[in-house]
């Protein structure tokens, strides 16, 4: 008897396949009075800058505390410039990229984060002073950051493209100001 109940109920499951199952899904799939929705309406208007598989980060303290991490700036160019307190040809160079960071922070959203490596807090604070440097002066100490793009030498910049590549290093003497300039607008602007 109770394989007869099963055959009795086993003849329904097409019916209930029809009436629960594929009618419902045939008003779902087509409605003619529906707007199809086209690749456009579905963008974001505001799309978010490029990460590269390539992109490099970094996070380090200024000279308050505030933590600064590399990846903040994507979407921008930035200029990372590694120098020390008692190297004389970054005493040179600091000017300069200062001069070209009020340049293009507002018409290229030029970003310059100056690292100090082996020098003390209150040597980089007396740097920055004495140079007027406005951009944010991070410490780099024990050259963790510094090692990751150079073996040795400063000054050093490194240039990172808006998708957060590097694009350009270099630490083999001071750079004029104008030689600065022509990289920044060859390899990131």
């Amino acid at each position: 008897m109770n394989n007869g109940k099963q055959d009795q109920l086993l003849k329904y499951i097409p019916l209930f396949l029809l009436i629960f199952i594929l009618i419902p899904g045939c008003f779902l799939a087509s409605n003619p009075d529906q707007p199809i929705p086209t690749p456009e309406s579905s963008v974001d208007p505001s799309p978010t800058p490029y990460v590269s598989p390539n992109a490099i980060d970094f996070t380090l303290f200024d000279l308050d505390g505030n933590v600064y991490s590399l990846n903040e700036y994507r979407g921008k160019p930035v200029l990372v410039a590694f120098f020390g307190y008692l190297c004389p040809h970054c005493r040179n160079e600091m000017p300069r990229i200062q001069n070209l960071y009020n340049k293009y922070k507002e018409s290229q959203n030029l970003v310059v984060l100056g690292v100090g490596v082996s020098s003390s807090i209150a040597q980089l604070r007396e740097f920055q002073s004495q140079y007027g440097l406005t951009f944010p002066i991070l410490d780099d100490f024990s050259r963790n950051v510094y090692h990751r793009f150079f073996s040795m030498g400063i000054p050093a910049i490194v240039l990172i493209n808006k998708s957060g590549e590097v694009a350009y290093s270099y630490n083999q003497s001071e750079l004029s100001e104008t030689d600065i300039e022509n990289l920044l607008n060859s390899y990131i602007f």
